[in-house]
């Protein structure tokens, strides 16, 4: 029998991040021209990073930068060959690595996450639906010992969608080969995780994280459950009551198909 899938967002929901970001990083750039023999300002390397970022997003036209996203390793790689450097894919994956573990260093697990996907593994397939880099976040996950409960990887930067874009979760049940039926997303932002996922058919779990609650305003688009995030020892039977056949029938239920069944 097919496992059905638990999408996971990652960042304040598996993960907490520092909001917080050290821009000292960007030198990883500049210090690795200067030891090309080319000559290198990191403020210069920013505003040339940030023109790549806009030009992406106007040829993309997404002026406001609401629906695509870019790929951080693609416009580094750009930018440095602009300086007429080009890099191996390791060598750059290494350094855009370096350059996140000074931007954003202080990134951690939630309490109670490992176990909890530890225990969810046995039961279904497991999926990361994130808006976040690929050129970091599997790296991140490795390090914290979590990445080997997920087998797909649906990263906003890989596929150039983000989560606030239909196409986001078409192309999560494309790679995962499931019906939406079979799925359920889980997320602390409304928008992104739980009123896109259910317009796509997918079920929505959100999480109540204090750092990113007030940016929630629940709409018509009700979440099938609501989880603290510091319960998150709960969200095994949670999603079992969600995704059960007996969930399914209460459903059909309450959806006006009594009569049908009766007959």
């Amino acid at each position: 029998m097919k496992r059905k899938t638990i999408f996971f967002d990652v960042y304040q929901t598996l993960l907490s991040v520092d909001f917080k970001k050290n821009a000292k990083a960007w030198d990883v750039f500049s210090s690795f021209l200067s030891s090309r023999g080319v000559p290198a300002d990191t403020f210069r390397f920013q505003e040339m990073f940030d023109q790549e970022k806009q030009n992406y997003y106007h040829l993309a036209g997404d002026f406001e930068m609401k629906f695509r996203h870019h790929n951080l390793f693609d416009l580094i790689d750009t930018v440095l060959r602009k300086h007429g450097i080009g890099a191996g894919k390791k060598e750059l994956s290494d350094l855009i690595w370096k350059f996140r573990q000074i931007h954003s260093p202080d990134v951690k697990l939630y309490p109670g996450v490992e176990e909890i996907l530890d225990e969810l593994y046995q039961k279904y397939i497991l999926a990361i639906a994130s808006y976040a880099q690929g050129s970091y976040l599997p790296r991140e996950l490795e390090k914290l010992g979590i990445a080997k409960y997920f087998s797909h990887f649906i990263i906003s930067s890989d596929i150039g969608y983000r989560k606030t874009d239909p196409e986001f979760y078409k192309i999560c049940l494309k790679k995962t080969q499931q019906k939406p039926a079979e799925c359920l997303m889980i997320g602390d932002n409304y928008l992104q995780d739980v009123a896109m996922p259910k317009k796509a058919g997918i079920k929505a779990v959100l999480i109540r994280n204090p750092l990113t609650d007030k940016q929630n305003i629940i709409g018509n688009t009700k979440p099938d459950s609501i989880v603290k995030i510091e319960d998150m020892a709960t969200l095994s039977s949670v999603i079992q009551s969600i995704l059960s056949p007996f969930a399914e029938d209460r459903e059909r239920l309450s959806s006006g198909e009594a009569g049908k069944l009766a007959s």
